[in-house]
Parts: structure tokens; sequence; C-alpha cells
């Protein structure tokens, strides 16, 4: 079973001076949210998972899609599956990535990757509320059926509402970096306020995860020392 190694910090451990790492494996958890406002750490750790992904899935292929459009992955300018600010037609490809491999077209099940930054942007740029119930369509058949199909999806938002995010019980690794938003708490961690309320206020680069409804537990991001090779790293993802 492949596993993407040291992702993540057992905070709680930290704190007691042991380094105790979070793996993920796609195939038990195979979707994944991530939660945190402008500051909290959340664009840094999303690049380290896909350095990670790429480092330790040496067949993944990553799509990524930046609907905020800023300059945090320009350094992916030109790669084959990025797309920055229009990103549907990114979108659609890896939505018929998927639908390939459902109809038996495609029998190859090396796992793809689709991190879409800022999904609750692009639905509201969306020119109409048909077209915006149909892209909700398309994603809640990736995280309901995509595991099979070695299909995955990486969200990472500002704020989570269900309205805007379908399929929310499909996401089994839920992450929150930085001060949690009340929209986070309900969609991602419902039934977990004694919990985090236990912990002490969470920092840039710190935060919560719940894997499968059950597992939760204090985070905190590693340091990358490298930027420049994580950045190549994640280039070689969308390109390869």
């Amino acid at each position: 079973m492949e596993e993407v190694k040291n992702i993540l910090w057992r905070e709680d451990y930290q704190r007691i001076g042991l380094n105790i790492p979070i793996h993920w494996h796609p195939e038990k958890a195979p979707h994944m949210a991530i939660s945190g406002a402008t500051g909290s750490g959340k664009t840094y750790f999303t690049k380290l998972l896909l350095g990670k992904i790429v480092k330790y899935i040496p067949s993944s292929q990553l799509y990524i899609c930046d609907a905020k459009g800023d300059q945090d992955f320009s350094f992916l300018d030109g790669a084959d599956r990025f797309a920055r600010w229009d990103v549907g037609p990114m979108f659609q490809r890896f939505f018929e990535a998927f639908q390939a491999r459902q109809r038996g077209e495609d029998a190859s099940r090396n796992i793809l990757i689709l991190m879409f930054d800022e999904w609750s942007n692009y639905l509201e740029f969306l020119s109409d509320k048909r077209t915006q119930e149909e892209e909700k369509r398309k994603l809640a058949l990736l995280v309901r059926l995509g595991r099979s199909f070695g299909i995955h999806v990486i969200l990472g938002q500002q704020r989570f509402d269900a309205s805007y995010t379908p399929g929310r019980e499909n996401f089994t690794v839920a992450i929150s970096l930085g001060i949690m938003s009340k929209e986070a708490r309900e969609m991602l961690f419902s039934g977990y306020k004694d919990e985090i309320a236990a912990h002490p206020p969470r920092q840039q680069g710190t935060g919560f995860m719940l894997t499968n409804g059950a597992n939760f537990v204090p985070i905190s991001v590693p340091w990358v020392r490298n930027q420049e090779k994580l950045h190549q790293a994640i280039y070689a993802g969308v390109s390869r």
C-alpha cells in the first residue's frame, strides 16, 4: 500500500520533545480538505504535501487548479497540468481522466491527484447557478467514486461552506491550520468542540487533523529547508 510519509508532526508530542511523524495512506483516506486563513500556513503545507506525494509515489501525477490566482504557484507557469485563475478546463480534464477509468477506457491505476486551491472562489466566478451546480456534481462524483480508480482530491479553502462543498463526508482527511473558522469547525470537525478547546490556541503552522472521522490529533507543519527543490519536485509532478 502506497503511503506519503512525514507530511506533519504530532504537535502534542513535540511539546514533550518527541518528533512523531504523521503519514498519509491515500487508499485508506483518499480525499483531503485543508482549511486555513491567510497567514495560517495552509499554502506552505499544501506545497509540502504535494512535494511529498511526488517523492513517495513516483508514479503519481498532479493536476493543480489555483483559483486564487496569486503568485503562490507561479513557479508552475507553463507546466502541463497546472492552471491559474481560468481553471475550469483543467478541472474538466481531470474529470475526464476519471471518466475514462470509470468506463474502462483507461485501465491504469497510478494515482492521480487533483489539488484545487479555493474551490469556492471558482464557483463564485462562474456565470450562472446551473453551471455551479454542474461543477459541484462533478466534484461530488470524484470524491464519492474516485478511490477505486486511483483518483484523489485535495481541496484547500479559507472557509468551508456546505453549500459550496458537496460530499463533505467523503473528505476523509480534514486539516485546519491557524485559527479555525466557525464554518470549518462545524463542517470538518463537528463533534470535536471539547477536544479543540482543550488545546492551546493554534498558531501559524499548527492546527488539527481528523482522519476517517475518528483519529483527532493536534499537528504542526515540518520546516522545509530548500524551497527551490520543493518547487522543482512539484513541477515534475505536474509535468510527468
